[in-house]
């Protein structure tokens, strides 16, 4: 119990580190995280070795959330649902 809910302190602590690095860059990672990245292949034509030190962990940060979001969706599916359609 006690490791369960260290992990989710955890996972509160990056949301609010997330939530107020999205809020001072103006811009959400899962939301536009993908445009992000296609700005910085039209920056550096293709070629994302060029890529700062900083632009490289943002790309790494994005392409984690984005898994972890499609991880969620996977197990949602797997949750049975009620007659009535709720889960």
């Amino acid at each position: 119990m006690a490791k369960e809910d260290k992990a989710r302190s955890d996972c509160v602590e990056i949301a609010l580190k997330t939530a107020e690095a999205e809020k001072n860059q103006g811009w959400g990672y899962l939301e536009m995280g993908q445009e992000y990245v296609n700005n910085l292949v039209m920056k550096y034509q293709g070629d994302l070795s060029q890529c700062t030190e900083i632009e490289r962990k943002t790309i790494d940060y994005i392409e984690s959330l984005d898994a972890r979001r499609k991880q969620l969706v996977e197990v949602t599916k797997q949750i049975p649902t009620r007659k009535d359609g709720k889960q």
